[in-house]
């Protein structure tokens, strides 16, 4: 699934590039670390809200939404139900490029979304993520050491 990003990451102008769940996180990070958990989790809250109001006001799918920011853009768009890819890019950007990257990646990126990330790893990713941030025992570190080890 990174080479898959990397392929993304590697236009010019863009940022970084991450799959982020509702339930889970950051399945695949690929963002700066400017760009916390908090910082993508509003991200993606966004997007999902402006997503379903699009459906409901204009009866239409949307397939990628633009969010621009002050200092970057956003680019996102639904691999799955609960799962997007958000793709951030510098303002001078030739957004075109990179949207038609992406939809030309689109079914490369739900395969390797669907052997990457089954059910069960996608919970284990999301224990492994919410142990690194609450990791304060010796156990839970020798449990986290187990779970980096499964999904190793």
């Amino acid at each position: 699934m990174k080479d898959v990003l990397d392929e993304i990451a590697i236009l010019p102008g863009v940022i970084g590039s991450c799959l982020f769940n509702k339930k889970y996180g950051q399945l695949c990070p690929g963002l700066p670390s400017t760009f916390t958990d908090a910082k993508v989790e509003g991200i993606a809250n966004r997007v999902t809200r402006l997503f379903e109001m699009g459906v409901s006001t204009v009866e239409m799918e949307i397939q990628t939404l633009t969010l621009w920011y002050d200092a970057f853009i956003v680019i996102a768009m639904f691999m799955e139900k609960e799962t997007l890819l958000l793709t951030v890019c510098q303002l001078w950007t030739n957004l075109s490029l990179v949207s038609t990257t992406i939809s030309v990646l689109t079914e490369e990126i739900k395969n390797e979304l669907g052997k990457e990330f089954s059910t069960e790893q996608r919970y284990l990713t999301f224990l492994k993520n919410k142990l690194i941030k609450e990791s304060t025992n010796i156990t839970e570190q020798r449990y986290l050491t187990f779970l980096k080890n499964k999904l190793a």
